[in-house]
């Protein structure tokens, strides 16, 4: 509990105040923390799961460590492919396009060119 929620509760003295809840049988130690920090759930497969352990032992990083970089990476990706689609529907405003025809017509020719 953050210390807000302390003097609230009439506990100030106390700077922090953590507590265990349980959810599907696993305990969790949870707190007001700031969004940096916040606790996020998810249930990936067992597969899953075991790649990302093997991996882990491999680079000496642990589970958690993986998750980070992997929402991190995604969500890099997420911003550069909108990224990309914003600028190509600049492109489309600005009449920046290849005819239907003119892109049948370069297929057929690729196809004409492999061996």
């Amino acid at each position: 509990m953050c210390t807000r929620c302390l003097r609230i509760a009439g506990h100030a003295e106390r700077d922090t105040a953590d507590w265990m809840i349980a959810s599907r049988g696993y305990g969790k130690q949870m707190s007001h923390k700031p969004k940096s920090e916040r606790v996020v759930t998810a249930n990936p497969s067992e597969a899953l799961v075991k790649r990302m352990e093997e991996v882990a032992t491999c680079i000496d990083r642990s589970e958690s460590w993986i998750i980070r970089q992997a929402i991190a990476e995604w969500l890099a990706e997420e911003e550069r492919r909108y990224e990309l689609t914003l600028e190509a529907l600049r492109s489309v405003d600005e009449g920046r396009t290849i005819p239907h025809e003119d892109v049948l017509a370069m297929i057929a020719q690729k196809k004409r060119e492999r061996p």
